[in-house]
């Protein structure tokens, strides 16, 4: 997953704006990555995590998307700032 995430970010020019802007660029990268995966890619994502109460009389599919967004947003989060930590600017 996270050399899917890093070919993103890369094959991106990316604006001042759009780096100052971390949270909407990992929710934006987030769902690009979540609507390229694979159903069996999405619950192997999230197969080990447990079902929090609030998800109680929730549609299944809307449960699924939004335990996969979380967890695509905390592992594009992480490796956007691996890549940032490395970085250099020209």
């Amino acid at each position: 997953m996270n050399e899917i995430i890093k070919q993103k970010v890369l094959a991106k020019n990316w604006t001042f704006n759009e780096i100052a802007d971390l949270n909407r660029t990992i929710e934006n990268l987030a769902t690009d990555v979540y609507e390229e995966m694979k159903l069996i890619e999405r619950f192997d994502l999230i197969r080990e995590i447990r079902i929090k109460e609030t998800y109680v009389g929730e549609v299944f599919e809307d449960v699924v998307k939004q335990t996969v967004l979380t967890s695509l947003r905390a592992e594009v989060a992480d490796t956007v700032r691996n890549m940032l930590n490395n970085a250099t600017v020209n």
